[in-house]
């Protein structure tokens, strides 16, 4: 307790000397509106304390990411002719927004390039003197055949298996309506990972300028919107809906009207990280930019939906991945395939489920559980700072509805961080040797952290611990 207070003292000594102090006000200040007045304080210190713990430790961190230039951006061969394959009965219909030629070109011979089947045809949406490009694009996907549509920017160069994983999307969940891309610039940053439409009809880029490689952007998830420089859609649904409304300008705001009508439809809008295209130009997009009245067209279009929306930057944890109103579970296992089905019960049960694999490192089964819009975090504590489980757990601490884990050496490390760090959720134990999961419930009693505990036995016909009563208990604890 006296270091933590020593710690607290040598920050709050820090800010008084910073030159930001307006920005760290505001930051408290919304920590306190999230958390409360005592919470929010304590998070705020929890927070700073920790970045700088990072920042003065001699692990190596990426928090500074500053790209990479070893991206699949190929400089094609301009004069060689590019030939494209007779498709019949294609598949997949690639309608490709023309750029200037140059950008064009090599964004179809990067389709050529990862091409793995010859069921797709590629249909360029050139806007000719008078046209719009969101007219254009109506009238391409008129004319396509496919069952899919894919809408892509004349400047994006796609990467290997780019058009299989969206595919898959739509192969594993009858409710997808829509999906995007990981979308990168050319010096290897996040340009979006999915977006956020706010109350006041405001758009952000989740992850914009960070590493794309953070768990946080490599899972499955639901989102509000993704942009059109790659999304892929159901072509049956596309003509129900009547293509983009024409009457928005070319903001972005065509693509929140689309992605919100087909979620008016009943039908889910999906990111998936492993379709990865790339931007050959760095630019950030200006959301509404000479938007004329697009932001109040959209407002006054979605304006029952919008209500339900958090306004700019507030609720981030549930807006990122739409799980506002779901209890959240921190799982924390060596992965297995026992773990793996267990997840799944979780999942049909509703919960939003954040796995911490003890086992660290990146295994290709992680890839399984990715795409079934669970987060893997690492169980390696000496990982990079800001992809392993402790700035998880600390920028997210108070967000838990649940930590569930065993009595494992990770577990221990991580049950000892909790109990630091205040965390007045629940700690669940599985224990398979005493056939029960243990709950203890965290208060503060003069300062102190002390734990409630709550014990429920689970039948264990085969002497081990059956994962579905299991799940089904955790009902009466969460």
């Amino acid at each position: 307790m006296q270091d933590k207070i020593g710690k607290y003292g040598g920050y709050l000594l820090s800010f008084t000397k910073s030159s930001n102090k307006l920005r760290l006000i505001k930051q408290l200040l919304k920590e306190i509106k999230l958390r409360g007045p005592v919470t929010g304080i304590q998070s705020l210190l929890h927070i700073k304390v920790y970045e700088k713990e990072v920042r003065d430790s001699k692990l190596e961190t990426d928090i500074e990411f500053t790209g990479t230039e070893h991206l699949s951006l190929q400089e094609y061969d301009q004069n060689s002719k590019i030939s494209l394959p007779i498709v019949t009965a294609p598949r997949i219909s690639i309608i490709i927004s023309a750029g200037d030629n140059r950008s064009t070109d090599n964004c179809i011979r990067s389709i050529l390039t990862h091409a793995t089947a010859n069921d797709q045809e590629i249909i360029i949406a050139d806007s000719v003197a008078g046209m719009s490009s969101i007219k254009s694009r109506n009238k391409a996907a008129a004319n396509a055949r496919g069952e899919l549509l894919v809408f892509l920017d004349g400047r994006i160069q796609v990467q290997q298996e780019w058009l299989e994983e969206l595919a898959f999307i739509f192969e594993h969940n009858k409710y997808a309506g829509l999906a995007g891309s990981k979308l990168l610039n050319a010096d290897g940053r996040l340009t979006e990972a999915g977006c956020i439409v706010w109350r006041d009809t405001s758009i952000t880029q989740y992850g914009n300028g960070d590493n794309p490689n953070l768990a946080e952007y490599n899972y499955v998830k639901e989102v509000d919107m993704v942009s059109g420089a790659s999304m892929m859609i159901r072509k049956r649904l596309w003509e129900e809906m009547g293509g983009y409304d024409e009457g928005y300008s070319e903001t972005g705001y065509e693509d929140a009207d689309l992605c919100f009508r087909v979620r008016n439809k009943g039908y889910k809008v999906m990111y998936q990280p492993f379709s990865v295209v790339v931007r050959t130009e760095n630019a950030e997009e200006k959301w509404g930019e000479e938007a004329d009245n697009d932001p109040e067209r959209f407002y006054e279009k979605w304006q029952h939906m919008l209500k339900a929306k958090a306004w700019p930057e507030e609720h981030l944890f549930y807006e990122r991945d739409r799980t506002t109103g779901e209890k959240h579970i921190l799982l924390v296992a060596p992965y297995s395939p026992a773990i793996d089905e267990f997840i799944g019960l979780l999942i049909d049960m509703n919960y939003s489920v954040k796995f911490i694999d003890e086992n660290g490192g990146y295994a290709a089964d992680h890839k399984k559980l990715q795409q079934k819009e669970v987060e893997v975090l690492n169980g390696n504590e000496l990982f990079i700072a800001k992809q392993g489980w402790r700035h998880f757990v600390n920028t997210n601490l108070m967000l838990l509805d649940a930590v569930l884990m065993g009595r494992t050496p990770v577990s221990t490390q991580v049950a000892a961080y909790l109990e630091s760090r205040y965390y007045f959720g629940n700690r669940i134990f599985m224990e398979p040797r005493m056939g029960c999961i243990t709950a203890e419930k965290g208060k503060n009693i003069k300062g102190q952290m002390v734990y409630e505990t709550k014990m429920i036995q689970i039948d264990m016909p085969t002497g081990n611990l059956d994962r579905k009563k299991m799940a089904e208990a955790l009902i009466s604890i969460i």
